[in-house]
């Protein structure tokens, strides 16, 4: 059976076995941007490293999904020091900002500050998530899925919960909870805007 087959009969409830799909990409990526991977993987693609570790591809053939603003959403980008940049994302709803502390030879930012700090940054990110749309290019999604093979099955995917990209993106896991008790009709209107989405 191949891991595409496997992979396919544990979404159907059939399978007799485990997949091993863990998500190799950021170890990949830091290492190749470190010139540190180990001497069998320098010369193999990113799916070849799957080959030859024998694990299945979870965001392989991920790809198709575009999304896009209906109302322009202008966004800026600057550097605050040499350890840290915000960006601010301007609506005509008003801006929400992020600072981010950049992590050294990663590639990487954590944030720092979230762009969610009361009531009136929860309604301009509701709007934002409202405005969201998708289209669907099927040409991007079956090219991916022909070079995954028979690696894993194709996925497409928006975001997390908006519960949880609250908590990882927009307000922090203390702000979250703290809006979810002050403001919860708003955090309501907020989740439901995010289902609407999906």
């Amino acid at each position: 059976m191949t891991r595409r087959e496997l992979n396919i009969k544990i979404f159907e409830g059939k399978a007799d076995k485990v997949l091993w799909q863990p998500r190799l990409e950021t170890w990949i990526s830091y290492h190749r941007l470190n010139n540190s991977l180990p001497d069998r993987f320098k010369d193999l693609s990113d799916f070849e490293i799957y080959d030859e570790l024998g694990c299945s591809v979870r965001y392989g053939a991920s790809r198709g999904l575009i999304e896009y603003n209906e109302e322009v959403i202008d966004f800026f980008e600057r550097v605050i020091d040499e350890n840290h940049i915000e960006t601010i994302l301007r609506t005509k709803w008003g801006d929400l900002r992020t600072v981010y502390q950049i992590v050294k030879d990663t590639g990487n930012k954590r944030i720092v500050k979230f762009p969610v700090e009361n009531v009136k940054d929860l309604k301009i990110l509701t709007n934002l998530i409202r405005n969201k749309r998708y289209v669907f290019v099927e040409e991007v999604f079956k090219e991916s899925d022909r070079k995954l093979g028979n690696r894993g099955a194709p996925t497409i995917f928006l975001s997390s919960s908006g519960f949880t990209d609250l908590i990882k993106f927009y307000a922090g896991l203390l702000n979250t909870y703290y809006l979810l008790c002050d403001y919860p009709k708003e955090v309501e209107e907020y989740l439901s805007a995010c289902d609407e989405r999906d």
